[in-house]
């Protein structure tokens, strides 16, 4: 019975700590994601303010308000793409 207990604690205790991990690399992931997302907003804000004859401002804050949208949601679990 002892040991079974030890055997499933252990088991236990592995799990976790795997989960963990993956957790760990996903939080990690996440927060690439959106440096990079707010990188090529950014850059798409500068060519946009810069560029003549086209308002590019406006497709750059197209852009940006479903990834504004997702950022703000992903932390509560509700996700908007639209």
């Amino acid at each position: 019975m002892e040991e079974n207990e030890q055997r499933l604690t252990t088991e236990a205790e592995r799990i976790k700590g795997d989960a963990t991990r993956e957790i760990d690399h996903d939080s990690q992931s996440i927060q690439i994601f959106r440096q990079t997302t707010d990188l090529a907003l950014m850059v798409g804000r500068k060519s946009g303010s810069e560029s003549s004859g086209c308002d590019t401002g406006n497709f750059a804050d197209d852009a940006r308000r479903p990834v504004k949208s997702y950022r703000d949601n992903s932390r509560t679990g509700w996700v908007s793409l639209g």
